[in-house]
């Protein structure tokens, strides 16, 4: 049985770089799910579609099964992207450009579809990293690019050229990087991990795997840690808000960094990234910092 199940991954990888167009060169990397991974979630931290992620161990999607990640590269000419960090040294120089966000701007993960990423609020401020014809790369939260169409977005002019190193200087990197994880993973109150989870838990678990104790309730979670004002949040404080007023506290996240925090949102459905801005900055009634 184990030697047929072999195979029949051995003829499915083979089935897949067959159907990549030609000139493309493929790999893959074997990755374990961790709690919290979904298909969906796993492939936008990727960068991938759901199908190129192929499962290696019979049974269910569940912590601990093996899949393998594909990973492809083609010929074809990339896009001219903005010397930055993540762009790297052989980058085109270019300065970054902020802009201003004009009402129904939709990012994606590719140039006019892929993953819907995010949808900002008119007036809000994003960083431009990339640009091809009739679109921008934008700079996300986690340091990926998403694409918006030039009419979206109208610009302002060049940055500080240190601003990057300015924004993650300081702050908890690993827990950034720990909370993405869980991206589109669905909301449930009372959370019940891996297949949801709510704001409070998803909180805990991630300062958990970077080795911080929290309670599970987001009020009692707020008592912990020192007091952080709000001119001074940096990228992996916790942040508390008192959605339903009366300073009681009931919704939780995490600072990104830029205006911008990740958390397990009942509006959105599943953990997605907002701006700090509006509704949710009136909210706010607590920062703590361990």
């Amino acid at each position: 049985m184990a030697k047929y199940w072999i195979a029949s991954i051995v003829l499915l990888l083979l089935l897949c770089l067959a159907l990549l167009p030609a000139g493309a060169v493929v790999s893959y990397e074997i990755y374990t799910v961790r709690p919290g991974d979904t298909p969906e979630n796993l492939a936008l931290r990727q960068g991938l579609q759901p199908n190129e992620i192929i499962s290696i161990d019979a049974g269910p999607w569940e912590p601990g099964k093996r899949v393998a990640l594909m990973r492809k590269a083609t010929q074809a000419p990339a896009p001219v992207i903005a010397s930055s960090p993540i762009a790297g040294a052989n980058a085109p120089e270019k300065p970054r450009l902020a802009t201003v966000v004009r009402a129904g701007a939709k990012i994606f993960s590719h140039p006019g579809g892929g993953e819907f990423l995010f949808q900002p609020d008119p007036g809000s401020k994003v960083i431009v990293v990339a640009e091809i014809p009739n679109f921008y790369g934008v700079m996300m939260a986690n340091q990926s690019t998403g694409w918006v169409e030039k009419w979206a977005l109208s610009i302002v002019g060049p940055l500080d050229p240190n601003w990057f190193s300015k924004l993650f200087s300081s702050g908890q990197p690993a827990v950034i990087d720990e909370a993405f994880r869980y991206l589109g993973l669905p909301y449930r109150y009372g959370g019940s991990l891996p297949y949801n989870i709510d704001c409070s838990l998803f909180v805990q678990r991630v300062f958990a795997a970077n080795g911080y104790h929290l309670p599970r309730t987001a009020a009692e979670q707020s008592q912990i840690g020192v007091a952080v004002s709000y001119s001074d949040i940096r990228p992996g404080d916790r942040l508390y808000f008192a959605m339903k007023g009366a300073g009681r506290i009931g919704h939780t996240g995490i600072a990104l960094g830029n205006g911008q925090f990740i958390h397990a949102s009942s509006n959105r459905g599943c953990v997605a990234v907002d701006n700090l801005s509006g509704n949710y900055g009136k909210k706010l009634v607590a920062v703590r910092r361990f």
